[in-house]
This record gives C-alpha cells, sequence and structure tokens, in this order.
C-alpha cells in the first residue's frame, strides 16, 4: 500500500508541477499589461503555493509561502482600487476570495505556532482553508471563462 501511495503522491506532485509551470508561462505572457488577467492568476497561483506549503512540515516555507500571498493580495487590492467602477464584477468576487484566504492562512499560521491551540480548532482551520481555497479556485475558474468569451476586461 505504501508503494502505490507514494507513486501517487508522486503523479500528483508531477500534476502540480505542470499546472505550476502553465501557470507561471500564462503570467508571463500578462506580465506587460498587468491587468486582470494577470492578477487572477498570480494570486491564484500564490494561493495555491500557500495552501500546500501551510498543509505541508515546513514552517519557514509555510511562512515564506503565507508572506508572498499577502504581499500579492495587497498589490491586487492596489490594481483594483486603480481601476475603480471599471473593473469587472468578477474580478472583485476573486479579490474577495483571495483575500478572504489570504487571512485564513494567516489564522491558520497563527493557530499552528501556538502549542495550546486544541486539535479540533486546528480541524476546523483545515476545513475553512480548504474551503476558502475552494472559493479561490472557482473564481478563477469564472475569469477563465469570462477571458475565453472575450469578456473579461
Amino acid at each position: 500500500m505504501r508503494e502505490l501511495s507514494g507513486g501517487v503522491a508522486k503523479v500528483l506532485r508531477m500534476l502540480d508541477d505542470n499546472e505550476r509551470a502553465l501557470v507561471e508561462a500564462e503570467i508571463k505572457q500578462y506580465e506587460a499589461t498587468k491587468g486582470p488577467s494577470y492578477w487572477f492568476r498570480k494570486c491564484s497561483l500564490a494561493s495555491t503555493i500557500a495552501l500546500h506549503a501551510v498543509r505541508g512540515d515546513d514552517k519557514d516555507k509555510a511562512t515564506q509561502a503565507s508572506g508572498e500571498l499577502k504581499t500579492c493580495a495587497e498589490a491586487y487590492q492596489a490594481f483594483a482600487t486603480g481601476q475603480g467602477a471599471a473593473l469587472n464584477t468578477a474580478v472583485k468576487g476573486h479579490l474577495a476570495n483571495v483575500n478572504s484566504f489570504a487571512e485564513v492562512v494567516q489564522r491558520t499560521m497563527l493557530h499552528l505556532a501556538d502549542p495550546k491551540t486544541p486539535s479540533y480548532s486546528l480541524d476546523a482551520d483545515m476545513q475553512n482553508l480548504s474551503g476558502s481555497y475552494n472559493n479561490v479556485v472557482q473564481s478563477s475558474n469564472t475569469l477563465y471563462d469570462l477571458e475565453h468569451q472575450g469578456r473579461l476586461k
């Protein structure tokens, strides 16, 4: 069983690596304009990295990923503020989901660092982390669809 689990884990890591490489290439494609297509990809990737890091065993990696997500969310917010009323409502929704996820990550990191945090609280944090991350993914999918339709401006 362990060998199968190890093999499955290896395949999942390969898929994650492939997806990350594709998204990083897309981010570079949109980097010059730094419009909605750039920001939703950049913050979605930062969210994915933070999720994996917080779920992992490396505290330093989790701290770094959490900080990078926060920085990305702040830059995304600054972009959105600069766009004002012209910003697509779906982008506003995605930004709200990224900000919410970043807050959940920060709260989870605090609880993980506190040895007095009860296990049931950590379990709830992990559930909230997954649920909040899923909201980021769903809103990212909406933005990909709008982009494909030529409606993401």
